[in-house]
């Protein structure tokens, strides 16, 4: 799908529907773990994963350009897809901030979905990138962590990612759907929206849940 066919199905499909209809189909264990937030109450991302690899500074790699991987990633990524940050879950540092969002969101990004912090909070809500991420921190990556490789599969919070899987992502968390499944999922969710929608038509006219829930097998 286009980046204008993923922004509009950002608006008939969520992280719980798309989950629903997972379990349905029998795929359990790709939703990441609690904590993950929208910068602000609202945003949500549909995309194409792009993953990219961190790592903790060590003796190892301290002298490593701290940049030099990152700048790579930040030029390879493309129109539609989701930067996941895997590997950068650290209490005290950002792993994501304002440049970053200016370089993505140009190339076509829809979205970035963090293992970890970011920084710059009011310039990415000021260009409305959708950012869901674990929390906040002031502190830059320098002699920190490193980002080493990107467009590899990387696991968050034990959910295996490839690149080019979906991520959709809203305020109720994120979800990771596997690329060669992506498109009867999406069917699937499109029509149990629609159910959905006539449940919930018919309890505000005055029919009894029971009564809708016998009609059209959705709750």
């Amino acid at each position: 799908m286009s980046r204008t066919e993923l922004i509009a199905l950002q608006d008939q499909i969520g992280a719980s529907l798309i989950s629903d209809v997972m379990d349905a189909a029998g795929l359990r264990g790709y939703v990441l773990g609690p904590g993950y937030r929208p910068l602000a109450a609202g945003m949500s991302l549909v995309g194409y994963a792009f993953p990219v690899q961190w790592t903790p500074v060590n003796a190892a790699n301290a002298d490593v350009d701290p940049y030099r991987d990152l700048l790579v990633a930040l030029d390879d990524i493309g129109e539609g897809e989701v930067w996941v940050s895997a590997g950068a879950n650290f209490s005290h540092v950002a792993s994501w901030g304002e440049l970053m969002t200016t370089s993505v969101k140009k190339a076509g990004s829809t979205g970035a979905v963090l293992e970890g912090l970011a920084r710059d909070v009011t310039e990415i809500l000021e260009m409305g990138f959708p950012l869901i991420c674990k929390g906040t921190a002031p502190t830059d990556i320098t002699g920190r962590t490193l980002a080493v490789a990107h467009r590899v599969p990387v696991r968050v919070d034990g959910v295996p990612i490839e690149p080019g899987d979906l991520v959709v992502g809203d305020d109720d968390g994120v979800v990771i759907v596997p690329a060669d499944r992506a498109e009867g999922i999406i069917a699937a969710a499109l029509a149990k929206s629609a159910t959905e929608g006539d449940f919930r038509r018919a309890v505000r006219d005055g029919v009894s849940p029971s009564e809708a829930y016998a009609r059209y097998e959705v709750l």
